[in-house]
């Protein structure tokens, strides 16, 4: 046994459905996020915004739903983080899958907002001139609550991901590489994150930053995440018998 990583099949179950939740969340959060949500918010354009939610309430409510499937995603990886990497160190894997807890909490926390804005798009075609107004005011601070409190569970996420790639180092099995984008991503959530949180003055900051560790911060978790899988379909190897000394 290697660092408490031998295969067992509880924890093939484990690395197989954290690794297909995370490459599923992948794939729903580059639609929620990186497709609807940046096809339907122009940055400093409220007006062009609020008609586009009014105009693609579709698209909209898919991207709620993908939001859902992340946050679901989330839940099952948190669990099965922690029983995946029990073995190896306990006390790790606690603070590890305590701290995607807490992101996933926030991350539901931060969704509400993007669900209060729903009803005000559908009603937004049957006020008058002065609720508009409001309704608008009302979308772009929901908007901007939404993106507030995400950013600070990114934070907390980038917490999750330090420890996770110092579990992923201790494993004798694991690939180093792995790890250090995982330590690499960890870094660059905290700090783009943090500053966004500053505000304007330091966006052209963060976009520098943003673009220097793009790579790991998308890379790190799917290639984690591919693997699990591995991992997970690995299968036991039985180990011969030892031979038999004594000859008749």
């Amino acid at each position: 046994m290697k660092n408490g990583w031998e295969i067992s099949p509880h924890r093939r179950v484990a690395a197989l459905t954290m690794g297909l939740a995370l490459l599923l969340m992948a794939v729903a959060a580059g639609f929620a996020y990186g497709y609807a949500h940046n096809q339907l918010l122009v940055q400093s354009n409220t007006e062009e915004t609020v008609q586009n939610l009014f105009l693609h309430n579709n698209l909209y409510t898919a991207e709620i739903v993908g939001w859902i499937i992340v946050w679901l995603c989330d839940i099952a990886v948190t669990y099965t983080c922690y029983l995946f990497f029990k073995k190896l160190n306990k006390k790790l894997a606690v603070i590890c899958a305590s701290l995607r807890l807490v992101y996933t909490l926030i991350l539901g926390w931060a969704l509400i907002n993007l669900i209060f804005i729903l009803p005000l798009t559908k009603k937004f075609v049957h006020v008058s001139e002065e609720s508009a107004v409001s309704h608008r005011v009302q979308i772009m601070s929901y908007l901007q609550n939404f993106q507030d409190v995400w950013s600070v569970g990114l934070i907390v996420f980038g917490g999750h991901l330090m420890v996770l790639g110092i579990l992923v180092l201790k494993a004798d099995e694991a690939p180093k590489w792995i790890a250090i984008l995982l330590l690499l991503a960890s870094v660059g959530y905290f700090v783009i994150h943090s500053l966004e949180l500053v505000g304007p003055a330091v966006k052209n900051v963060t976009d520098i930053i943003n673009r220097i560790m793009v790579i790991p911060m998308t890379v790190g978790e799917l290639s984690f995440a591919l693997w699990l899988i591995y991992r997970g379909s690995k299968k036991r190897t039985k180990s011969n018998p030892p031979a038999n000394s004594s000859h008749s």
